[in-house]
């Protein structure tokens, strides 16, 4: 039996048996556990005008590979929203968002809902790992 990390860093179980006097390799899954975010723009985006809701306080965020979907939630309002998210090996996009696998760089790009001609929007941020916080509250 081995263990291998695959491209998009998961964890990858095979089982290598005999069948007579060949050698067998089978794959048994891959397997993501949900991982928890909590994503948040610098104090300086720029936004589209009106009720920003993800400059104004942290945005929870849960990235599910295994079923390609991520739920983004504004705890502060009450209101979630579940959509197909785009997993890479580098990173994760959904509706407009994206995050960085390798360093929690967190990002919102409002170029498909500008005025053509106008120049991108792209706001950024930080993402931190939910359970990290959870540590930190209780010491």
């Amino acid at each position: 039996m081995s263990v291998r990390v695959s491209a998009q860093g998961l964890k990858v179980l095979s089982v290598k048996f005999r069948y007579g006097l060949e050698q067998k390799r089978m794959k048994l899954g891959v397997y993501a556990a949900p991982v928890y975010l909590k994503c948040q723009l610098t104090p300086d985006a720029v936004g589209i005008g009106g009720e920003d809701l993800a400059a104004q306080a942290p945005m929870d965020v849960t990235l599910n590979e295994d079923t390609g979907m991520v739920t983004y939630t504004f705890a502060h309002i009450g209101r979630a929203f579940t959509v197909r998210g785009v997993f890479t090996s580098d990173r994760v996009t959904f509706n407009g968002f994206s995050i960085d696998r390798t360093n929690l760089e967190f990002q919102r790009d409002l170029s498909g809902i500008q005025v053509p001609g106008r120049p991108p929007i792209i706001d950024h941020g930080h993402a931190r790992v939910a359970a990290y916080d959870l540590l930190m509250e209780e010491s």
